[in-house]
């Protein structure tokens, strides 16, 4: 059976973080098992829509600009198309729940009559919920638990997203797929001396890569601390591979300035292609402080490169990494920077995993994975 499938998302940019690719990358998964897909999304000046920037196949795409704030998400125009077309769908997939687009769109799926699953993007975990608290206690009880309660499925993409959401997840059905993950513009992984060279790096420097956003939520300061503490060898280097929140940015290199550190860190806003490629395997780790991350594809990037991960226990991607490539340090500053020195003194080899680890996340793989979740909702609750 073809299915059709939409897909909604308050926003998809390019620049607007590691959401959009992880949708970009779901409607790969999925249509590679012939499901036909429509996506309604809305943008703004400052998030432009660059489909151009993923891989959509034939996917149709809905889109209009957002009305008022982009943290809103609120796509009037897409709304009422999708209002129009709702019944036409098996499955409506509304991505992220804060935002006004997803609220509206549960509302709209409801009354057509038509199942839908909400992919959290950890948005339903502790984390966020302790963000605004109080504003996002009032939102909850008013808005998004009956988003919640009316989804035919949560997904969630490893047990750690799964554990720290379910206070907000109730007795709604549960499904846990990984992302799907393009691991093929990085094999084989350039080998770390190339790559050093390509960068212009040093053979012979411990490196630390943090790869993401440089925003508050991965906890940059927390790491940079980490490093500044630690006794690590002359010439030690901490790198920040990422589109920056600014005021971050600032903080970071104010910090590293005033320490007289300036000359070991480094934030680059932006590296793609052959430079994201020799990123990815010029580290001697992959470190990530974070406080919140469901998954993490900067991680499962770095361990398919063969780098070292060092990650908070808040990264749900650990669960798939293979045990040798990978150190969970709770978020205690003398541990983190007690694991740095450690590993400066015996520096982790590149170490590629095997190709069992690259399957598991495939886009054939994963899509098999949603069409038996398609099909399970859709037999359980029959089209109206």
């Amino acid at each position: 059976m073809s299915y059709k499938v939409a897909q909604i998302t308050g926003m998809f940019s390019a620049s607007g973080g590691g959401a959009p690719r992880s949708v970009a990358d779901q409607i790969a998964a999925v249509q590679s098992q012939g499901v036909q897909v429509t996506l309604f999304t809305g943008y703004s000046e400052e998030f432009p829509l660059t489909p151009d920037a993923f891989d959509l196949g034939d996917c149709e795409i809905v889109s209009c600009p957002l009305l008022g704030h982009s943290y809103l998400g609120y796509a009037p125009s897409v709304l009422k198309q999708l209002a129009a077309r709702a019944a036409e769908f098996d499955v409506i997939h509304l991505n992220g729940v804060w935002h006004l687009t997803a609220v509206i769109g549960a509302r709209i799926a409801r009354r057509a009559g038509v199942p839908y699953i909400v992919t959290g993007h950890s948005h339903l975990g502790q984390y966020h919920y302790s963000r605004h608290a109080m504003i996002k206690k009032a939102l909850h009880h008013l808005l998004i638990k009956k988003v919640i309660r009316g989804a035919a499925r949560i997904h969630v993409t490893a047990e750690w997203e799964k554990s720290t959401s379910i206070h907000a997840i109730g007795n709604t059905p549960i499904v846990k797929i990984p992302l799907a993950v393009d691991l093929s513009p990085l094999l084989p992984p350039m080998p770390r001396g190339e790559a050093r060279r390509h960068l212009g790096l040093s053979d012979d420097g411990f490196h630390v890569v943090s790869f993401g956003r440089l925003a508050q939520q991965k906890n940059p300061l927390f790491l940079l601390d980490a490093f500044r503490t630690a006794d690590l060898p002359a010439g030690s280097k901490l790198v920040f591979v990422g589109p920056p929140e600014q005021a971050v940015k600032t903080e970071v290199l104010r910090i590293a300035r005033d320490a007289g550190i300036a000359n070991r860190v480094t934030v680059i806003d932006y590296a793609s292609g052959l430079d994201r490629k020799a990123w990815l395997s010029a580290g001697d780790l992959f470190a990530l402080p974070t406080h919140d991350d469901n998954f993490c594809i900067s991680a499962i990037e770095s361990a398919a490169s063969g780098t070292h991960c060092v990650l908070s226990p808040h990264v749900g991607a650990y669960e798939y990494i293979p045990d040798d490539l990978v150190d969970v340090i709770p978020l205690e500053m003398a541990e983190w920077a007690l694991t740095l020195e450690r590993h400066a003194r015996s520096r982790p080899q590149q170490n590629p995993p095997p190709d069992t680890f690259r399957l598991q996340f495939k886009a054939e793989t994963i899509g098999k994975k949603w069409i038996n979740v398609y099909g399970s909702i859709l037999n359980l609750q029959p089209r109206m």
